[in-house]
């Protein structure tokens, strides 16, 4: 038997908003934050620029990218109903722990579905656009982070389903003003992937690979989930409540 590790343990941290904050929830069969916690975590041909050695690890020929932990890794969650990059990068500093405390080997950054809000939103949640960038600019290079030497991946803003967010925005606000549009959404999740490039960071593109299995292909005008197309069966199956199920659903590749 080896040496058991007491410390300081290495720990992968899940940072986000309410799709994060439910990332243990297995009530829909799959989760990724018990997946992590369980050895590491298959995300089958999604689309991912950036790979970096050691947390994250690239295998071409099965067409798989891992995310890998240790069995005394600990998976945490620093995440909230309703944040945005404004909220997380304010918080970041709360929960970061000191490089004698633990050492991050992993930080995944999921911003963007609030941030994607419209100005004229009642959230209140709207970060315009060249502020989100720098939230996440800022969160990535954030002292606090630094000093960990983490591997990073950013996933993108969500794709947002019109049709079904027009029925949740009128249960919760009495109002058929929009909360979330699909092309605004589209220039967020475009705007992570900037991010990634200048800060040679991984970003795992989840609006694509979404919007790809909705059959949306680079290109088209007119995208699924907008109200200016015919509603899309198929995107209403991958997304609950018009954004993703905190579950990330394994399956979408």
């Amino acid at each position: 038997m080896g040496a058991h590790k007491t410390g300081p343990y290495d720990q992968i941290i899940l940072f986000g908003d309410s799709i994060t904050e439910q990332s243990a929830d297995q009530a829909r069969g799959f989760a990724y934050m018990p997946a992590l916690q369980n050895g590491g975590l298959p995300i089958a041909m999604l689309p991912l620029s950036g790979i970096q050695a050691g947390t994250l690890r690239c295998d071409e020929q099965r067409l798989q990218v891992f995310v890998e932990s240790q069995p005394t890794t600990k998976i945490l969650t620093d995440s909230g109903s309703g944040y945005n990059t404004s909220n997380g990068l304010r918080t970041l500093p709360l929960f970061m722990p000191k490089r004698d405390q633990a050492h991050v080997s992993l930080l995944v950054v999921f911003f963007g579905a609030n941030d994607a809000c419209l100005p004229t939103s009642s959230t209140k949640q709207h970060v315009p656009l060249a502020r989100f960038k720098q939230n996440l600019r800022d969160i990535v290079t954030h002292d606090m982070v630094r000093v960990h030497r983490p591997a990073i991946l950013l996933i993108t803003a969500p794709p947002v389903n019109e049709y079904t967010m027009e029925a949740i925005d009128l249960l919760q606000s009495g109002s058929h003003e929009a909360t979330r549009t699909a092309e605004h959404t589209r220039i967020y999740a475009e705007a992570c992937k900037e991010v990634g490039l200048e800060t040679k960071e991984a970003v795992l593109d989840l609006w694509s690979a979404i919007m790809k299995r909705a059959g949306w292909q680079p290109g088209d005008e007119i995208l699924p989930g907008s109200k200016a197309a015919p509603e899309n069966v198929l995107l209403a199956t991958l997304l609950r409540d018009g954004l993703p199920p905190p579950s990330l659903r394994r399956h979408i590749d």
